[in-house]
């Protein structure tokens, strides 16, 4: 392990070292591995299963190659990874260091950060529970990340790890983490998978799944996944996630782009450090060829692992297409195919959900299964039990447009008495409503957030995403149109947000700051970044405005405030008159009645791009006179207020 240290040299690494996470730029430490037990073997494999599952419910330690010298000799090739701890949820999930738990199993359950009291609470409901009871799932749901807890055990049962639970009762390679703060949920991490896809005699035809669900000796990992297995509804996700993942991100063609590319990252150093240790770039080689041809005959026997452990009838093949081809997608369970046609396998027994969503421009007409119509009214969305291989098709109407959507608002960082969690508001600005299912939010981590099925913004509307809807319905119990929960927090001092399409393309991305140029009224005072120009760059902190009090998430700023945030009255009795407005010559502004000091109020004018052109920090007058003299003709924006409250007014010179 590499740790940065002040006295050194520096007290932390400002670099992203990692190009898969790159929105992680500062180190305080790094582990500098040697492969571990993959050593003489692909020397890639653990980092090649875990950039495999990336984009899924999981988290991942970044892999970077690297060559090693120490004073100047050299010393091989190695792998930069993450080190698994505080700091890398924080960085990772945007969890403050102090307000996190993290366990690790090797052997024992110990506890690495925080406490273990949450994970024993979620256990013992679990255990103590009937699975099959109304409220079982939710409320597992509200203590463990059901999401994560399935493509965790997928992950590690599909690549067959001999490191992890082990048949003979042995526990080594868990950790999982949660987050102290209101809703956090028990996420478990994927972590040294060197023993994994035939490494040491791993058939691709072996029944880990049946030694996972029927333990000899088990533990409270198994203990949990049998138990939580018995709920119909995570059974019947369980199976449909496993086969959504076999279809996609576990089909051969797909794990090849990623572990030849690796492979090719590194074979121009392999005999330079085979000079230094030993080996052979033929057994290197070799090593890889066997990786790969036991990937290859991975995917029949887990399907028929999972059709005899679940004892269902039979597997059967679903072809979607889309009419016209360019139309639309269609979303299946969990994923939505990038091909067109595109065709999986899943099973009779097992209930899919198939839903049509249609590009910007089209609309969702009908469906037709083996090219025979349903029925004009048929929903967008369909739950049925294939019993036969079928052909779905979603037929569309319409033509192609650009989305026209922008990020319009963002909280960032909440006041403490009034903290709504973190959102961000998306504003669709055509007149033609636009469909973001199956799009995703991203942070500048590596944390994607998959927009649910239905997400649609009517014309000229909004849409804000939450981080935590508990707090944000208490702060904004008036406002429906928003959708959560975010898998990520936003920083306090800034950082990227993208929305990407359902093929991760970019469609827009906003760099927000708490620096110099963007509001500072935001940063944990109670107001909220507003976009002043959707024309100008989302960049430019002159291009954001510090909107009203708790913001106006889910609507069209309103200069007029109307705060949702709970105040006392007396703090809101600012009146001002703004007149004349329009005006050719000059316009006053009137300050009415505040109870307070004037010289607690300030005024601030903006021009249309949003750049400050007059302040007064601290007034002595109750009126302020601008004169048209001053500035060329045009819109322009005032705010007057304190801390706690402002009015905001358009003004026009003509």
């Amino acid at each position: 392990m590499v740790v940065f240290r002040k006295k050194y040299g520096i007290s932390e690494l400002n670099f992203p070292l990692i190009p898969e996470k790159p929105g992680i730029s500062t180190y305080k430490s790094f582990n500098l591995r040697n492969a571990g037990t993959d050593y003489g073997h692909t020397r890639i494999r653990d980092g090649f299963l875990q950039r495999v599952m990336i984009k899924e419910n999981v988290g991942i330690m970044g892999y970077e190659p690297a060559l090693v010298f120490l004073n100047g000799e050299y010393w091989g090739e190695y792998q930069i990874r993450e080190k698994q701890d505080e700091r890398y949820i924080e960085s990772n999930y945007g969890i403050p260091t102090d307000k996190v738990d993290i366990l690790t199993h090797k052997g024992s359950l110990r506890i690495l950060a925080g406490s273990n009291t949450s994970f024993y609470k979620m256990y013992d409901y679990v255990m103590d529970t009937d699975a099959k009871s109304t409220d079982f799932y939710t409320n597992v749901g509200k203590m463990l990340d059901m999401e994560n807890f399935a493509d965790y055990f997928i992950a590690e049962i599909y690549f067959n790890n001999k490191d992890w639970i082990k048949p003979t009762g042995g526990v080594n390679n868990i950790k999982l983490w949660n987050s102290q703060l209101p809703g956090g949920k028990w996420n478990y991490l994927l972590w040294d998978m060197d023993m994994s896809c035939g490494l040491y005699n791993g058939s691709p035809s072996t029944n880990n799944l049946s030694a996972i669900m029927h333990p000899d000796n088990g533990n409270i990992h198994t203990d949990l996944f049998g138990k939580i297995l018995k709920n119909p509804e995570f059974r019947d996700y369980y199976v449909n996630r496993f086969a959504d993942l076999i279809n996609t991100v576990f089909q051969y063609d797909s794990l090849t782009k990623i572990a030849y590319p690796m492979r090719d990252s590194i074979s121009s150093s392999m005999q330079r450090h085979q000079e230094k240790w030993g080996g052979s770039l033929d057994l290197w080689n070799t090593a890889i060829d066997k990786m790969m041809g036991w990937a290859f005959n991975r995917n029949d026997h887990i399907r028929a692992h999972i059709e005899s452990e679940f004892g269902l009838t039979k597997q059967v093949e679903i072809t979607l297409a889309t009419s016209p081809p360019e139309a639309g997608r269609i979303m299946i369970n969990s994923i939505t195919p990038k091909s067109n046609p595109w065709t999986g396998i899943y099973y009779d027994g097992v209930p899919v959900t198939i839903s049509a969503i249609p590009n910007p421009g089209f609309t969702f007409k009908n469906w037709g299964i083996n090219n025979n119509v349903i029925n004009e009214d048929s929903n967008e969305s369909i739950k049925l039990n294939i019993t036969s291989s079928d052909i779905f098709t979603a037929y569309y109407t319409g033509s192609a447009i650009e989305p026209k959507v922008t990020f319009s608002e963002i909280n960032y960082h909440s006041a403490l008495q009034n903290d709504a969690g973190d959102w961000v508001e998306v504003h669709n600005y055509d007149n033609i409503s636009i469909n973001l299912s199956g799009w995703h939010l991203k942070d500048s981590g590596t944390d994607l957030f998959k927009i649910p099925f239905g997400t649609i913004i009517p014309p000229n509307g909004y849409v804000v995403f939450s981080s935590d809807t508990q707090k944000f319905k208490n702060q904004h119990p008036f406002v429906s149109n928003f959708v959560g929960q975010l898998p990520f927090n936003l920083s306090n001092y800034g950082e990227q947000i993208s929305l990407l399409d359902y093929d991760y393309k970019q469609v827009l991305s906003v760099t927000y700051s708490n620096k110099y140029l963007w509001p500072r009224e935001a940063d944990g005072r109670g107001f909220t970044l507003e976009l002043l120009n959707l024309r100008n760059s989302l960049d430019l902190g002159t291009n954001w405005f510090a909107g009203c009090p708790g913001g106006s998430p889910g609507y069209a700023y309103n200069l007029k405030c109307r705060t949702n945030i709970k105040e006392d009255e007396a703090q809101n009795s600012l009146q001002v008159k703004i007149f004349p407005n329009p005006s050719e010559d000059i316009i006053k502004i009137k300050i009415l009645s505040f109870e307070g000091n004037l010289s607690d109020i300030y005024f601030s004018l903006y021009d249309f791009t949003g750049n400050e052109i007059k302040k007064i920090s601290s007034l002595n007058i109750d009126e302020i006179i601008i004169s048209r003299a001053e500035f060329p003709p045009g819109i322009y924006f005032v705010k007057i207020g304190n801390e706690k409250y402002f009015i905001g007014e358009k003004i026009i010179f003509h």
